[in-house]
């Protein structure tokens, strides 16, 4: 009996094959010495070469029936190829697994699909999608070269500028251009074999119908569905680069808040704008504790050093434990001159930038779609914040982090926010380290001091992302005094490598708290953690006595806490705050230093009052109660409110009301 899907061969073909795979695999090995390509993808290289030998020794006939089969099967196959195309034009492992791999298939048989409805030819549409997505991944290949970042979404609005610069680059072949040449050759060689036998007009129809069908259910569910809860906004290319591009195209767009209107933003904002105070901020907001301002040795304006450590927290927040040691002494005793507390952040374990993002512009994330980071989506220009009100103050600028320097995308949004000069990991190769390989606290803190030192007659504003306690809690900590856990039923070697660093950078804090100490000019020192730590999860249920999906709203939102602390060496008033959510700290901290804010900086110091911490998780308000994030709430016109400023603020950039944003005299 005669199968379905007839495979055969001849003599000629066999030599053909064979004649194919000795040529591709001597130029394969003359590029790989001569122009050199990632080792990863020998395999990778050598398996499309069988599969270019395998197409030229085979004949594939298809019954009439099988046809259909057959082009599913070869579309699910130049999928896999493109996906491998772009993989390596990112020069990105072949790692993705599970859903994420899926998701990245679909996102390329999604263009050929398309391409099909448009033709009804589906040889002509896997060849023809083939070699534009091959374009496509090339394009993302030159951008990464010359700009070190990935091609999105969104640098599409702005690829005119792209093309008038490309003239001053220079383009040249290469092995990875090649090697990827080599699976488009591959793609094509199996794409020629679809079968188009439908000669019937009318069952072509039904089948183009059919995949617009699946297309727009697919489409649909993509976009009305969570799908980017499976996206590593920190390590792009493990998500895969189809994803990547279609999860960045869905994040950009954010649906305007019901009621916004441009008018009634700057009426809302304008009707709190009241002159510069100052206060502490406890459980329900701001209070007029230290109206009278604060007792500077001078009229000088204070310098401003901001520190946002990485992974700092107090996990006595979540719940009561012992060690054998203080691992938080200094911080603890810290009372003159100081406002101290607990302050609540959007994220948990990782995502440190959309912490240092709220911090930086008053613009909480709570309500972004998840794994929408700001540095990557919005800044694409000037931001207003901290750093613009400083400038306008006469403040030079400078923004430190001693790790990668395009890290979330650092190296863009810093001179949008309007730094000045950023110092990252080059400034600090010959740091001390800790753990063998995170700068140390310390090493960052000698360079406040150095800019400190050698800064003019500007007042200094230094923002300072630190990264000695970055995870892994496993590596070698034999430079750390060890703080042990006593009286816990379980063993969790990663929580103490993680108190004994809380110890480490408790000290290196009290070393620079003891420089400023003794400097006569006045200054104000923030430092705040960016989220708490991925250790052990059994640690959090042993304190809480329970698995985590049984916590409730409030015991969750304890995850979400950090401690945070301003201290002046001059006289403020103290105060312990019990709750405070990140996106309200620099306004605090502006109303401290004695500086007028903007009109938006007052709107969120009265939103505090009412509202002290908004985080994706919730809302905790003035009366201690506790609502999840999208439950109806008592507070519900304030949020919507806010919503709306965010949006304005945030995301309608071209029509931005600049005038509640920044200082009222740059208008």
């Amino acid at each position: 009996m005669d199968s379905v899907i007839n495979l055969t061969t001849s003599k000629k073909r066999i030599l053909a094959a064979l004649a194919t795979v000795a040529v591709l695999s001597l130029s394969l090995s003359l590029c790989y010495h001569m122009m050199g390509f990632d080792e990863r993808y020998l395999n990778t290289a050598g398996l499309c070469v069988f599969m270019i030998g395998l197409a030229v020794f085979s004949n594939i006939e298809c019954r009439e029936r099988a046809a259909a089969l057959w082009n599913v099967l070869l579309l699910v196959l130049t999928s896999a190829f493109s996906y491998t195309i772009f993989q390596i034009f990112q020069e990105a492992p072949f790692d993705t697994e599970g859903i994420r791999l899926f998701l990245n298939l679909a996102c390329c048989m999604a263009v050929y699909v398309f391409l099909y409805i448009l033709t009804g030819r589906m040889r002509a549409s896997l060849m023809g999608g083939g070699v534009l997505l091959y374009i496509f991944g090339l394009a993302g290949y030159f951008v990464r070269l010359f700009r070190g970042d990935t091609l999105l979404y969104t640098d599409l609005f702005s690829a005119k500028t792209g093309l008038q610069v490309a003239s001053a680059y220079h383009f040249e072949l290469s092995g990875t251009i090649l090697l990827a040449a080599l699976v488009l050759a591959a793609l094509l060689f199996w794409a020629f074999k679809a079968d188009r036998r439908v000669r019937d007009k009318y069952k072509s129809r039904r089948l183009r119908l059919t995949a617009f069908a699946a297309l727009t259910i697919t489409f649909g569910l993509f976009f009305e569905t969570n799908v980017e809860r499976y996206y590593y906004a920190w390590d792009m290319p493990v998500n895969g680069y189809p994803y990547t591009f279609t999860v960045n195209a869905k994040l950009s767009h954010v649906r305007e808040p019901e009621g916004y209107d441009l008018a009634f933003l700057g009426e809302s904002i304008k009707n709190v704008q009241q002159p510069m105070t100052t206060g502490a901020v406890g459980r329900g907001g701001t209070t007029e504790k230290a109206a009278a301002g604060p007792g500077m040795k001078d009229s000088h304006k204070p310098n401003i050093i901001a520190i946002m450590n990485e992974s700092f927290s107090d996990l006595r927040a979540v719940g009561d434990f012992s060690t054998n040691i203080d691992y938080m002494p200094f911080i603890d005793s810290l009372k003159e001159n100081t406002i101290k507390g607990n302050l609540y952040v959007s994220v948990f374990g990782g995502g440190t930038c959309d912490s240092e993002y709220a911090f930086l512009t008053g613009n909480t994330t709570a309500y972004l779609p998840e794994n929408a980071r700001p540095y990557q989506l919005y800044i694409k220009g000037p931001a207003p914040g901290l750093t613009s009100t400083l400038n306008h103050e006469g403040y030079s600028s400078y923004a430190i982090h001693p790790g990668e320097r395009n890290a979330w995308n650092r190296d863009k949004v810093y001179p949008n926010f309007g730094f000045q000069q950023f110092f990252s990991e080059e400034e600090f190769m010959e740091s001390q380290t800790i753990r063998e390989k995170w700068v140390s606290d310390t090493a960052t803190y000698d360079k406040v001091i150095e800019l400190y030192e050698n800064k003019g007659d500007n007042p200094l504003f230094v923002f300072d992302v630190t990264i000695q306690n970055h995870a892994g809690y496993q590596l070698n900590a034999d430079d750390l005094e060890p703080v042990l856990l006593e009286g816990m039923e379980g063993s969790y070697p990663e929580t103490e490598q993680y108190l004994s660093l809380m110890r480490s950078s408790d000290a290196a804090f009290k070393n620079l708290i003891d420089y400023f100490s003794s400097q006569d000019e006045p200054t104000l020192v923030v430092m705040f953690g960016d989220h708490q730590a991925y250790i052990e999860q059994a640690f959090y249920e042993e304190l809480m006595q329970k698995p985590l999906d049984q916590w409730s709203t409030e015991e969750l939102q304890r995850r979400y806490v950090t401690p945070f602390v301003i201290w002046a060496n001059y006289d403020i008033p103290e105060a312990q705050v019990d709750k405070l959510s990140v996106n309200y700290l620099s306004s605090l901290l502006l109303a401290q230093a004695g500086i007028q804010g903007t009109p938006y900086n007052d709107y969120l110091m009265k939103l505090s009052k009412t509202l002290p911490v908004i985080n994706t998780v919730g809302i905790i308000d003035k009366e201690g109660q506790y609502f999840r994030k999208g439950d109806p709430t008592v507070h519900d016109r304030e949020v919507l409110e806010y919503q709306q400023i965010l949006y304005n603020n945030m995301l309608d950039t071209a029509r931005r009301r600049n005038d509640l944003f920044y200082p009222a005299s740059d208008f």
